[in-house]
């Protein structure tokens, strides 16, 4: 899996496009896929930017032991 995201100036404002090379509506977990990056890029990734706090999922808390550990780390 390779994730990439192009950073870029366009018309005064920054650009941000995200691409999941791979991920194609062939995929058996294309819509669970493409639902959780558009929550992750439109909705979290947009708040951090604006607010500096993002939500590290839907639920806005950390689930799972690694993710604590990644936010606890950057506090």
């Amino acid at each position: 899996m390779v994730i990439t995201f192009d950073i870029t100036q366009k018309d005064g404002r920054t650009e941000v496009r995200f691409t999941h090379h791979g991920l194609v509506p062939t995929e058996e977990c294309f819509d669970v896929c493409s639902t959780g990056w558009n929550f992750y890029v439109n909705t979290s990734l947009r708040q951090l930017i604006a607010t500096g706090e993002g939500q590290p999922n839907s639920g806005g808390r950390a689930r799972l032991a690694t993710e604590e550990a990644v936010v606890s780390g950057m506090a």
